[in-house]
């Protein structure tokens, strides 16, 4: 199987991957409300995204791969959230220039969150170990969402992120605007029929970014992830991906079964905050 090195290179292609799709949520919650200042901007050779005020996904990524970060590029993604009222979230990669991480510590970036991004090489298509064992249980079903199915989508994804409580108007948003992004392939799991989880992938400059899990409380531990991860590997390879890619909490149960699929962790991000 090949392996894949975690160097600059790789790094650039999937936090420039990342950074696309952050441009791609704002311009989504654009279409979808007009009157909540949705916009994105590229800078330092990554993307700046807005939303709404609050949301996931307000944050900037890719930065530092093109060239050093400069004062000037801290200054034009600050005042652009904070025209809108929000304070600043970047997204650091560790192989990023010297400069980004210089930059952070002078104008007071504080750290929020980490997490790892996994990848899996697809240059000998999907490697066995990555199909998974379903074995013996419910019949669980994949299949990749109908235009009209979106909505389903949405309101599947919103509410198994909320673990069986009533998801806020705001988880119902983010899931509407995720499912909006007409580049993403969204897929639906059924389990004896009914609708029991999300994925998604998007593919892209030869990566096949896997998100958007979510399975209801009662269906899980049936296998409903696994079936979506198998069919979306699948795809990106059949999309001509030479790299999967997918994100975890570290140390998390979803980073030991996505290891124990065949990823592998390549670096660990951070996410870093600013306030007004």
């Amino acid at each position: 199987m090949s392996l894949l090195h975690a160097d600059t290179a790789l790094a650039a292609r999937i936090d420039g991957h990342t950074a696309l799709d952050i441009a791609r949520m704002a311009e989504a919650a654009a279409d979808l409300f007009p009157d909540r200042q949705s916009a994105w901007i590229e800078v330092a050779g990554g993307r700046a995204g807005y939303a709404w005020k609050g949301a996931p996904f307000n944050c900037a990524s890719g930065l530092g791969f093109e060239r050093a970060v400069t004062e000037e590029d801290f200054l034009r993604i600050e005042d652009f959230y904070a025209e809108r009222g929000e304070g600043t979230t970047i997204i650091t990669c560790p192989l990023a220039h010297p400069s980004l991480l210089t930059l952070l510590g002078t104008r007071g970036y504080v750290p929020l969150d980490m997490e790892n991004v996994l990848v899996m090489s697809l240059q000998d298509g999907v490697p066995p170990e990555a199909e998974g064992n379903m074995g013996p249980g419910p019949e669980v079903e994949v299949h990749v969402c109908a235009d009209d199915e979106r909505d389903d989508w949405a309101r599947i994804a919103a509410e198994g992120f909320a673990d069986d409580l009533e998801p806020t108007q705001a988880e119902y948003d983010t899931g509407f605007m995720v499912a909006h992004r007409p580049e993403a392939i969204l897929l639906l799991a059924t389990v004896d029929g009914e609708l029991a989880g999300t994925g998604e992938v998007l593919t892209g400059g030869g990566v096949g970014y896997l998100s958007g899990d979510a399975t209801l409380l009662r269906f899980r531990g049936k296998g409903v992830q696994t079936a979506l991860q198998r069919e979306r590997l699948r795809i990106a390879a059949q999309a001509g991906c030479d790299i999967a890619l997918t994100e975890s909490k570290p140390g998390s149960p979803s980073q030991r079964n996505q290891e124990r699929r065949g990823f592998r962790v390549a670096y660990t991000r951070f996410e870093v905050h600013r306030s007004l």
